[in-house]
């Protein structure tokens, strides 16, 4: 009796019945539940105007598109980012107090002291260059750092830092009421570029190189560009990557070779760099590239609604155009109090009720029949069926797993008979 019951646990639990209803219980869930997901189509709303009349019709839109069960805003996760203003790094102010006690240290026994810190200073702040007043700050850091250099070696070799500053604030002078007639004299004789080296700089992924605050024609990579011999800031930026600087220092009739490790920006810079260069655009080359950087980036969509003014002035009515995953921008469409009329081309088109017997109309044959209304989407298509069914089925299939996972081992409520040996 005891190897009866034990074949007959283990014909029930390798019942194949069992197991393929299990399968088709998993199947129909499937099956019903990925329809229903798949039924919104993420849209960008995105303003254009920079303005906050504009961000709040984007809001108006995105909460018109919420409820509608076929076209949603994009995930927060790019939504709120792009609701945001655009961040500033200004940490690089905080060496201005490092350039005070550099030049404090300016005496016979701390001019050493301050060259290092002024170099060190400078090569922090690289990255920072192509900010007009970031690069200040970088000259006058220089500047120190030369004055340091004639007060330990001479007035000769500070050119190289003087000719540095020249470069980064074309135009500077020294006060001569604040400096010796001699420093006020080589600093202006020091803007004269003198001997040439080489730099060749890679920075895979970066689409500019400044030297010197300065862009170097052509983008990433620089490849032997002839520059003054003696210090130089090196920064390189774009608009997918995090920007990076380093101070270098060029030799006379050689290439220096300046390597970057580039890694790429936060999803939110990114979105915000794109954004920032729509509102810029003047003309819609610029738009659809800055558009398509945006949808490029988010992925999940391919259509946007573009808040912007009607006509070419800053304060013209509101008015929304359309990119579709045509890739380009529609005519603008005042809005108003039409927030429905602004997106209704992105709605699903309603095919025409069909023609023939028992329309009344030409060819129809029911004559005084009025127009039959087309029948709507059958009931088991319709998303409500679709989640419901979807949950029933779950359910289902959690409860018969744990009922073959706990049931007693010498029942069965799926054999169709008893085993007896």
């Amino acid at each position: 009796m005891a190897s009866a019951m034990t074949r007959g646990a283990a014909k029930h639990a390798t019942n194949p019945g069992a197991g393929a209803l299990t399968l088709c219980l998993f199947a129909v869930l499937a099956a019903l539940a990925s329809p229903a997901a798949a039924d919104e189509r993420p849209v960008l709303v995105i303003d254009a105007t920079g303005s906050d009349e504009g961000r709040a019709m984007v809001a108006r839109i995105e909460k018109h598109l919420g409820p509608d069960p076929l076209l949603a805003p994009v995930p927060d996760l790019f939504r709120l980012p792009l609701a945001a203003p655009t961040g500033t790094d200004t940490s690089w102010k905080a060496e201005e107090a490092t350039l005070a006690e550099t030049r404090k240290l300016l005496t016979p026994i701390g001019y050493r002291q301050a060259a290092a810190m002024a170099q060190d200073a400078q090569n922090r702040l690289a990255r920072f260059a192509d900010d007009p007043a970031a690069r200040a700050l970088i000259a006058e850091l220089a500047l120190v750092q030369g004055l340091a250099v004639a007060g330990e070696r001479g007035l000769d070799a500070a050119r190289p830092y003087f000719l540095l500053v020249h470069r980064l604030t074309p135009g500077r002078t020294l006060d001569p009421g604040r400096y010796p007639p001699e420093v006020v004299r080589t600093f202006a004789e020091s803007a004269v570029t003198g001997a040439t080296g080489r730099v060749t700089i890679t920075a895979v992924g970066a689409t500019e190189i400044l030297i010197d605050g300065v862009v170097v024609p052509g983008g990433e990579p620089v490849e032997n560009h002839p520059v003054p011999a003696g210090p130089h800031i090196i920064t390189v930026r774009g608009e997918r990557v995090v920007s990076a600087g380093r101070r270098i220092d060029a030799i006379a009739a050689n290439t220096v070779r300046v390597p970057f490790e580039i890694v790429e920006a936060p999803l939110a810079a990114r979105l915000a760099r794109a954004r920032d260069r729509l509102v810029a655009a003047r003309e819609d080359g610029a738009r659809n590239v800055a558009i398509r950087d945006l949808l490029g980036t988010i992925k999940t969509a391919s259509h946007a609604v573009v808040v912007v003014r009607e006509g070419d002035g800053d304060s013209g009515p509101l008015a929304v155009r359309l990119f579709t995953d045509r890739g380009a921008l529609g005519p603008p469409r005042e809005v108003g109090d039409d927030v429905a009329g602004a997106v209704a081309p992105l709605r699903p088109i309603k095919k025409p009720p069909p023609r023939g017997p028992g329309t009344g109309k030409p060819g129809g044959g029911g004559i005084g029949r009025g127009p039959e209304v087309p029948p709507g989407e059958p009931w088991y298509r319709q998303t409500w069926f679709k989640a419901t069914s979807g949950t029933i089925a779950g359910v289902a299939a959690v409860v018969l797993i744990t009922a073959i996972v706990t049931r007693d081992p010498g029942t069965s409520t799926l054999q169709g008979g008893v085993d007896i040996e």
